[in-house]
Order: structure tokens, then C-alpha cells, then sequence
């Protein structure tokens, strides 16, 4: 069978937790489902469903990485914080790292935003 990604999409996108179907709401707004939209999730396979679940746990991975690397970023510009008035650029933080420390700094933002949207390298925020 095919799997249609419409449904895919709208069941990743619905809270379902304010009970039945009448109920469901989009997760990213609060707008309440169309008519269409509820026939749509309701209409809904096996398979559709399955695709949902492995969407979920690669999500859930991916959000347990980026807060590991969250963790990591607090942990190795504690120390290098200490003295700065609150509110300091990221980048004067940097300015004060070893380097092994500043390496594993790097590698990480690398990870979490390779376009440099997080920080920048000489940019200071």
C-alpha cells in the first residue's frame, strides 16, 4: 500500500490529548483540525500510522542529541563565564577557552547550526 505523506504530516502535527477527534488541535498554532483535516487523520492506515511512529522516535533522537549537545556547550563555557557580567556575547566566552576546550566547542555549534546561525567565529554573539 501506499503511504500518503498528507497524513503522515498532519498526524506529526496534531495534540491529540484534549480527547476525541472533535478535539484535535494543531500543535504548532492551537487551530482546531478542518472537517477535512479530521476525515484526513481519521483515514488513516496501518502503515500511515507506523510512518508516524519512526518519525516520532528519529524526532526523539534528534532533540535527545541536540540537548546533550546543549548540556555539553553549558558545561564547557561554565568555567570560562566565570568574571563576565551577565548578558556576555558567546564569543568572549570563546575568547577564553583552551584549546581543546574551544575545539570541542566548535565541533559542536558545527553540529547544531553548520550555517553559523548560533554563533559565529568572530562575530561575538
Amino acid at each position: 500500500m501506499t503511504i500518503r505523506t498528507e497524513v503522515v504530516s498532519l498526524l506529526c502535527g496534531i495534540d491529540m490529548t484534549g480527547g476525541g477527534p472533535a478535539t484535535w488541535r494543531h500543535e504548532q498554532d492551537g487551530r482546531p483540525l478542518t472537517d477535512a483535516e479530521r476525515d484526513l487523520a481519521l483515514s488513516a492506515t496501518r502503515e500511515e500510522i507506523e510512518a508516524v511512529r519512526d518519525y516520532a522516535v528519529r524526532a526523539q533522537e534528534y532533540h535527545t542529541e541536540k540537548l546533550a549537545d546543549f548540556e555539553r556547550i553549558e558545561e564547557l563555557t561554565r568555567r570560562y563565564a566565570h568574571g563576565l557580567p551577565d548578558g556576555e556575547p558567546m564569543g568572549a566566552i570563546v575568547a577564553r577557552m583552551d584549546g581543546a576546550d574551544r575545539a570541542e566547542f566548535l565541533q559542536i555549534m558545527e553540529r547544531l547550526a553548520p550555517d553559523g546561525t548560533l554563533w559565529t567565529p568572530g562575530g561575538g554573539s
